[in-house]
């Protein structure tokens, strides 16, 4: 929750009129993380005060793991997007444990990653994601690592490129 880019694209999305609810779920369950995420949910959703009709779930690493999870078991239509920040395709050194059930979500999604990152290598993340046709798009930050760092740039600089895509990505998927 206290990623840089998280906080700074919560801060770029309220700036521009959407409401951001922002929790952090420490678990490394992740069906246990799937739950408190959908709980979250549907206490915003019963909330006259804020009126959601939809979300679009955001978060990054495993969290994003959690965040499609939602989105899969989600009938009713309220998660319309999902927005997945360094998705962990496979652990670390085991490129042959995919975590490809993302793959299925009927919403839009963005992956955002760095090119370096070894748990989602671009090399072989578009043949997984091709399936999904235009529900997908993907934007790579050139030399980031799991965590988005790249070599030679400020963290703010590579955190503003990030929240421009996530701006761009949510008010299309708005419209």
């Amino acid at each position: 929750m206290d990623h840089a880019h998280l906080r700074g694209g919560a801060q770029v999305l309220a700036g521009a009129g959407y409401l951001c609810l922002r929790f952090t779920c420490k678990g490394l369950n992740i069906g246990y993380r799937i739950r408190a995420f959908t709980a979250v949910l549907v206490g915003l959703s019963a909330h006259a005060q804020y009126n959601a009709f939809w979300v679009i779930c955001q978060s990054r690493s495993m969290g994003s793991r959690a965040a499609a999870g939602v989105a899969l078991a989600d009938t009713s239509g309220f998660v319309r997007g999902v927005l997945c920040l360094s998705y962990p395709l496979h652990p670390p050194g085991q490129s042959d444990k995919l975590r490809t059930d993302v793959f299925r979500l009927g919403v839009p999604t963005l992956f955002l990653s760095g090119t370096r990152d070894p748990m989602c290598p671009a090399g072989s993340f578009g043949e997984h994601v091709g399936p999904m046709g235009g529900a997908a798009e993907v934007c790579w930050v050139e030399g980031g690592d799991h965590g988005v760092n790249v070599p030679g740039r400020t963290a703010d600089h590579v955190c503003q490129e990030i929240c421009t895509a996530v701006a761009a990505w949510c008010n299309a998927v708005c419209d």
